[in-house]
C-alpha cells in the first residue's frame, strides 16, 4: 500500500508541474505570435552623418540606396562629387569603393551637384548603387529581400571651394561616412 500512495503522490507532483509548464508555453507562444520577441519590430530606421551634414528620408530597394535626402549644415559650399553605399563592415577604401582623385572641377572631375549652406538635396531622382558583401565577398545579386533590415555605411566624397584655390588645379576628395540601418522596401 505504501507503494500506491508514492506513486499516487508522484503522479500528482508530475501533474501539478505538467499543467504549470503547459501554462508557461501557452503564455510564451502567445507573446511570440504578438510580436513581443521580435527585436527588429523596436529598432527604428537611423540616418546619421556627422554634424556637417544632416540625413533625412533615406530608404533601401535590394541593391540601391533609393531615396536619401542631405541638408548642408557647414558653412561653406559643399561640392560633391561622388555618394557611395556599402554594406562592407571593413569599408576598405580604394578596394570596396574607389577614392575620386579630385573634386572639383578645374581640369578634374566635375561635383555631381553643389549643397549651398543650409539648402538640401534630394538623391531620389540617381539611386546609388550600394556594394554588397556577403561573407566577405562582393555579391552581384542583393543579399536581401523586402523587409529584411539593411546596415552599411553611406559615403559623400566633396570639397570645397578654398580647397581648389589652394591646390590651384583641383581639389583633393574630402571624405565624409554616415551609418544607415534601414527596412529593405
Amino acid at each position: 500500500m505504501k507503494n500506491g500512495k508514492k506513486a499516487q503522490a508522484a503522479l500528482e507532483f508530475l501533474t501539478t508541474y505538467g499543467w504549470a509548464i503547459l501554462v508557461i508555453v501557452l503564455v510564451l507562444v502567445s507573446l511570440t505570435w504578438l510580436g513581443v520577441f521580435n527585436v527588429q519590430q523596436g529598432v527604428s530606421e537611423r540616418c546619421t552623418f556627422p554634424a556637417d551634414i544632416s540625413c533625412l528620408n533615406a530608404r533601401v530597394s535590394g541593391t540601391q540606396l533609393t531615396q536619401l535626402t542631405l541638408t548642408n549644415r557647414m558653412t561653406k559650399v559643399m561640392y560633391v562629387c561622388e555618394v557611395a553605399c556599402t554594406n562592407d563592415l571593413t569599408l576598405s577604401l580604394g578596394t570596396s569603393i574607389v577614392i575620386p582623385s579630385n573634386c572639383v572641377s578645374s581640369g578634374g572631375a566635375s561635383p555631381i551637384f553643389a549643397l549651398q549652406p543650409g539648402q538640401q538635396m534630394n538623391l531620389a531622382s540617381t539611386p546609388i548603387a550600394c556594394k554588397n558583401y556577403f561573407a566577405g565577398k562582393l555579391t552581384t545579386t542583393s543579399v536581401y529581400s523586402l523587409g529584411d533590415t539593411y546596415s552599411g555605411s553611406v559615403i559623400i566624397f566633396y570639397s570645397v571651394i578654398s580647397d581648389a584655390s589652394a591646390s590651384g588645379s583641383g581639389a583633393k576628395a574630402r571624405m565624409m561616412t554616415g551609418d544607415i540601418f534601414l527596412k529593405v522596401t
